[in-house]
């Protein structure tokens, strides 16, 4: 549509969600995390969760298995 808005996330899709998932279970693993908590505000389609939860499913499957992921969205 004329008014969308693009964000690196769907430019690079899976990409972008891949690197910062990446990053995500390089942490968890430095600072010894289990779960992982993810509020996402403003998901709209959620381009970002599907690449995220993807990354976590095939490279990392208990990262997966554990997470816990929240959208907050105020557009219909």
């Amino acid at each position: 549509p004329e008014n969308a808005w693009v964000t690196p996330c769907e430019l690079f899709k899976p990409y972008y969600g891949y690197m910062i998932s990446n990053f995500i279970a390089n942490q968890m693993e430095n600072l010894r995390l289990k779960k992982l908590k993810v509020l996402e505000i403003g998901p709209g389609t959620g381009t970002f969760a599907d690449s995220m939860l993807d990354f976590f499913k095939n490279y990392n499957l208990d990262i997966y298995r554990e997470c816990e992921l929240y959208l907050v969205e105020i557009s219909p």
